[in-house]
Order: C-alpha cells, then sequence, then structure tokens
C-alpha cells in the first residue's frame, strides 16, 4: 500500500493548514467495495476526475475541487488501480440489492459454483466483453447463481441497477478471470495477439468432448465443482502438449 498527505486550509481566511493521510491500495487485493466502485464510476464517465479521487480517497469532494491540475496528476500517479488487472480471487461486491432482491456473489475461489454454472457465466461474460452489451444482465443472473424459473423476473429488477455498479461486476470477474488464468495456464491461454486480452472460449465444444464416452453422467458432469473438471481439463490439454 501507499500513503499520500494532502494539506489544505481548514478556513480561508488563516494560514494554518490541516492534513489528511490515506492508503491507497497498490493492487486489488488491498482494495474494498467502495475503490472498486469508485474506479467503475470513473472509467464510465459518471464523475470527473476530482470526484473520483475524493470518492477513492473517502476524503471531501470540496477539498478535491480546489485541487490543481498538477495535484490531480499527482494522485492519479498513486492511484494505480485504475490499470491494474488482477489477479483476485474473491469478489470485493459480496452482495447486490436489486429490486426486491439481494444477489450474492460466489464464494471466494468459486467454491460454490459449479462447472454447468461457470460455463453459462463466462460464456456471457465473454460475450459481454466482445461487444454483446445486451447479454450484462443475464450475465449477473447466471453469476449470482440464479435459476431458470426466476431468471425473467431478476432480469426484470436488474434493469433498474445502475450501469456503472453491473460493470464493476465485470471489472471484478475480469480479476477472478485473471486468478483462474495463473491457476490453470493451459486451458486459459492468452490470445497472442499484440495487446493482453482474454481469449475467446468456446465451451460448449469442450464440454461435448468431455462427456462424449460418458452421456449418460452429461448431467453430474455439469454439477461438479468447477475446479474438478478445470483441472481435469487443464492436465488434458498440458498432456497434449507434452506428447505433441
Amino acid at each position: 500500500m501507499d500513503t499520500v498527505d494532502i494539506k489544505y486550509r481548514s478556513l480561508p481566511f488563516l494560514r494554518i493548514h490541516s492534513t489528511i493521510r490515506r492508503i491507497i491500495p497498490a493492487k486489488w487485493q488491498e482494495a474494498s467495495e467502495n475503490h472498486l466502485l469508485s474506479v467503475s464510476r470513473y472509467l464510465c464517465f459518471r464523475i470527473n476526475e476530482r470526484d473520483f479521487i475524493a470518492e477513492f480517497l473517502n476524503i471531501p469532494g470540496r477539498i478535491a475541487r480546489k485541487f490543481t491540475d498538477f495535484e490531480v496528476w499527482n494522485i492519479e500517479q498513486c492511484i494505480k488501480l485504475i490499470d491494474e488487472e488482477g489477479p483476485l480471487n474473491r469478489f470485493l461486491i459480496k452482495e447486490l440489492k436489486c429490486g426486491s432482491r439481494i444477489l450474492k456473489m460466489p464464494k471466494t475461489m468459486l467454491k460454490n459454483v459449479t462447472f454447468g454454472s461457470f460455463v453459462m457465466f463466462d460464456s456471457l461474460y465473454m460475450d459481454y466483453t466482445s461487444g454483446r452489451t445486451i447479454v450484462l444482465d443475464k450475465f449477473i443472473a447466471y453469476l449470482c447463481g440464479i435459476k431458470e424459473d426466476e431468471l425473467e423476473a431478476v432480469l426484470e429488477e436488474l434493469s433498474g441497477v445502475q450501469y456503472p455498479t453491473k460493470h464493476a461486476l465485470v471489472l471484478n470477474y475480469q480479476l477472478v478471470r485473471e486468478w483462474l488464468g495463473k491457476r490453470y495456464t493451459y486451458l486459459f491461454m492468452r490470445s497472442s495477439e499484440g495487446k493482453k486480452k482474454d481469449k475467446q472460449q468456446n465451451w460448449l465444444p469442450i464440454l461435448d468432448s468431455l462427456i462424449a464416452n460418458d452421456l449418460a453422467n452429461a448431467e453430474k458432469f455439469e454439477q461438479l465443482p468447477v475446479h474438478t473438471v478445470l483441472r481435469k481439463l487443464d492436465n488434458q490439454i498440458k498432456q497434449y502438449y507434452k506428447h505433441g
């Protein structure tokens, strides 16, 4: 973590200065839900630079709005989370108020997630990041484990949630996916294109090949813990590369 000291005049007509010291998280493991939401609002152009600094550092807006452009630039150089990509094995946002419901995010390390559920929300995440913004609410619904018989009602309520809050969940899952990529390096290989980005993963052929010789137990594969299946798939790909 880094620290920043902000000096300001408590009263304009006095020369006495007050100091606010704030700790700035250097990586997402040190960050809070409020840090994530502030970054999302800033990246979604819902707040300006000074209001972002006020939110992120939890200081009065009246103080941040008096910063010079050079002071704003200096502080932003300390806030590395704007460009930090992870990895992170948990969701900073634990719950999402959605109309009359409270949606719960997956537990740390996706411990409560089945492989079938993972395939659904990861595929929707990839669709969203590829430009199909219409699937955002559906991604969040499946991420929170919503069943098919509740899906339509939940999607209707999600439409009332502010976009920066929903985008924050996308940013958080991106960090979780970075963590998965570190853990299962063969399965989540990066694109070979210039800028680092998530590989467009098509899970359906992978699932088909996994159950090809055991169709009777297809549903059981989908209900297995996600890490049980990802570990198996990663080892299979590893062996393929090892033996050519």
